[in-house]
């Protein structure tokens, strides 16, 4: 008994390492800095706008409209549906709203990442753009959203990700959870990685990438976390991601279970399978360069998703209080602390992204979500091959 009491409290004290890490990135990303100016400046850098759409014709109506009242000079963007595989009439409401589009029809290789690399390789033989914007189909954007990547580019940004929110997170509790956890990550973990110059993720949705970068790298992710894999891609070649909190854009989450189990699932499946090919790689260079953005990079793949973090956090600190506690002491503070630290931490990131009521109230639901993540956890660890799976769209 003494040996697993000691052993848990390695756990905690590994946990709290963890938690410490989250606490720093925070901080970084609040502690007063440069304020982003004023969008003043006279736009110059061009850009095409890519909608990868694969079956879409429910929503992609509504993302062209959004994207039709992006507050930039109309001659220095374009904006192209990617048609990929698509069995409906997504390209017919792309023609109606009067946008360009691209179809590929190619049923052996299905994927976004295969479809963004035929994309680009297409689309550089007659442009020259300066960076491309990725939109999903399902997405509204800020007004503003090319104005904030022209000015991160002129001040030498090569890779910009925007703060990729949830559409309508009262929705649903499925919508709720995935706020809670957008609303974490965007505003307690980015900000701080990208103000210390460690890089944010690429999240798939408002990513731009200067036509540098993809002429110089190409687009080489096709696994079912193709954007997280590009991400490390451009790491390991040096290159972090920039993060503009200042604008977002809102993409449809899931609103029933099945759907959302399926999400996450492909998420999880996606990270565990780049956490095995790319932690080497980033240890390596890690141990090579001595930069801190590898070593982060590393500690973001192998640290678990928030949600799955706190419920372990508060299922050991559980076990320890039913089977070792022996009154107030080293391991009991360590824990207390740990739980009332994660609780804490959530209500900042629910504060900072100004959730609404309804967003508190869905959390009691996630006890019975995080049942469900473990799920998911488990069939990683055994399902290999998983391939992309179109979200279903309301």
């Amino acid at each position: 008994m003494i040996f697993l009491e000691y052993m848990l409290f390695g756990i905690g004290a590994l946990f709290s390492l963890f938690f410490i890490y989250y606490l720093i990135l925070a901080f970084a990303g609040f502690w007063p800095g440069k304020r982003q100016e004023a969008l003043k400046d006279a736009p110059e850098k061009s850009f095409i706008v890519i909608v990868p759409a694969h079956n879409e014709e429910k929503v992609i109506g509504r993302t062209l409209e959004s994207l039709k009242k992006l507050s930039y000079p109309a001659g220095l963007f374009r904006i192209i549906v990617l048609a990929d595989n698509c069995e409906d009439s997504t390209v017919e409401i792309a023609r109606a709203s009067g946008v360009e589009w691209m179809e590929r029809n190619d049923r052996a290789n299905p994927g976004k990442g295969q479809a963004l690399e035929w994309a680009f390789s297409a689309l550089l033989k007659k442009n020259r753009p300066d960076a491309f914007l990725i939109i999903d189909a399902d997405t509204v954007v800020d007004a503003t959203l090319l104005q904030v990547m022209d000015t991160r580019l002129k001040k030498g940004a090569r890779v910009v990700q925007a703060y990729y929110d949830v559409l309508d997170p009262e929705s649903s509790p499925m919508a709720s959870l995935t706020f809670m956890g957008f609303a974490i990550s965007r505003n307690l973990k980015y900000r701080g990685r990208s103000r210390l110059g460690l890089g944010a993720n690429l999240l798939g949705n408002g990513m731009c990438i200067s036509r540098e970068i993809i002429e110089k790298f190409g687009w080489r992710a096709f696994s079912i976390s193709e954007d997280l894999e590009y991400q490390i891609q451009l790491l390991l070649n040096g290159i972090p991601v920039e993060f503009a909190h200042e604008v977002r854009v809102y993409g449809e989450m899931p609103s029933n279970i099945r759907t959302y189990h399926r999400q996450r699932s492909r998420w999880d499946i996606g990270k565990y399978k780049l956490r095995n090919r790319y932690v080497p790689m980033l240890i390596s260079k890690g141990l090579k360069d001595r930069r801190l953005m590898y070593w982060d990079c590393v500690l973001e793949l192998i640290i678990p998703p928030f949600l799955l973090y706190a419920g372990a956090s508060l299922f050991f600190s559980l076990v320890y209080l039913t089977v070792f506690y022996s009154g107030v002491g080293l391991h009991f503070y360590l824990w207390t602390s740990l739980v009332a630290g994660m609780v804490l931490y959530t209500i900042a990131g629910l504060i900072a992204a100004r959730a609404g009521l309804k967003v508190y109230v869905n959390l009691a639901y996630a006890p019975f979500l995080l049942l469900r993540r473990m799920t998911m956890v488990v069939e990683s660890l055994y399902v290999e091959g998983k391939s992309w799976v179109k979200t279903e769209r309301t």
